[in-house]
């Protein structure tokens, strides 16, 4: 997925990024655990939280990294 991200876009998630077998082992797992809402990244959690408890404040956080990302 990445190999087709632009420049800015592999800078920003290139240091965090996950193989695709831990994003599978972690779906398998929610699975069968009955799970409704799976965040396969560590990271997640914690920006799905801030979403929830500041939406305005995550909103400007995005275009921020998206503006950010598109001066590479």
């Amino acid at each position: 997925m990445l190999a087709s991200a632009g420049r800015g876009m592999r800078a920003l998630v290139n240091p965090t990024a996950i193989s695709p077998e831990q994003v599978s082992d972690t779906v398998i797992e929610a699975l069968a655990d009955g799970r409704f809402l799976i965040l396969t990244h560590p990271e997640t959690a914690g920006l799905y939280q801030a979403r929830a408890a500041d939406t305005a404040g995550w909103i400007a956080g995005m275009y921020y990294l998206q503006r950010k990302t598109e001066l590479f």
